[in-house]
């Protein structure tokens, strides 16, 4: 997920988790740990190295919390030739472990199409289908809908910076394996829709200031809120 975005959610998931470290109780880092105790996470192995970013049930202060990159949906479609919307979620570290800690993050590009007779809202929590996805080679607002991008920041307020666009290697892989709808309601009215996505992945990811300088990510896999 880049910087520069146009509208940043921060999601805590509980009032009761403060936002304090916790350096004395580290995220399991077990693959075969079940998903149901999270609230959130991105796990796998980068270069064989196991990590987990997340927010366990069991957690009593805040690790990391969701960071949602929400499209200004009004003003992208008002510009262009039939833009297309794109959705990204972020495993952000704990505001004081921001400059130790990794991001990492998925975005689900380009879609929604601004020419859908359907409004966004309509169509929203039927986008993040059951399936396979394959990765996009850039995040513009124009190209194939219905890709794929991933990046990661080993310090999440740091420089350094790998992604999954350009050159996609042929063994990236990505599968969405669960979806339900979590929107809420204020007196029988939408007020925020939400889609809870599970899955496993594999990816290549490219030093953004040097593309001889790699990461790769395997046995992946990820629980996140897609945010309208």
């Amino acid at each position: 997920m880049k910087r520069k975005q146009l509208l940043m959610l921060f999601t805590c998931v509980s009032a009761f988790l403060g936002c304090s470290n916790d350096n004395d109780s580290e995220n399991n880092q077990n693959s075969n740990f079940d998903s149901s105790d999270y609230y959130y996470f991105i796990s796998g192995k980068i270069n064989g190295e196991p990590f987990l970013y997340g927010q366990s049930m069991d957690d009593n202060t805040l690790k990391y919390q969701e960071v949602s990159e929400i499209p200004l949906e009004a003003a992208t479609c008002a510009y262009g030739i039939d833009p297309k919307l794109s959705y990204s979620t972020a495993m952000f570290p704990n505001f004081d472990n921001e400059d130790t800690d990794p991001q990492m993050g998925i975005s689900f590009i380009r879609f929604y199409q601004c020419s859908n007779p359907q409004t966004s809202t309509e169509v929203f929590n039927d986008l993040f289908a059951i399936g396979n996805y394959e990765y996009s080679e850039n995040d513009l607002s124009s190209g194939t809908m219905m890709q794929i991008g991933v990046d990661y920041l080993p310090i999440a307020m740091g420089d350094v910076h790998y992604e999954s666009y350009g050159e996609i290697d042929p063994n990236n892989t990505f599968s969405i394996t669960s979806t339900e709808a979590q929107n809420q309601y204020l007196l029988g009215t939408l007020v925020s829709q939400k889609q809870l996505v599970e899955g496993e992945f594999s990816a290549k990811l490219y030093n953004t200031e040097d593309s001889s300088d790699f990461i790769e990510i395997t046995e992946g896999r990820f629980k996140l809120s897609v945010t309208k």
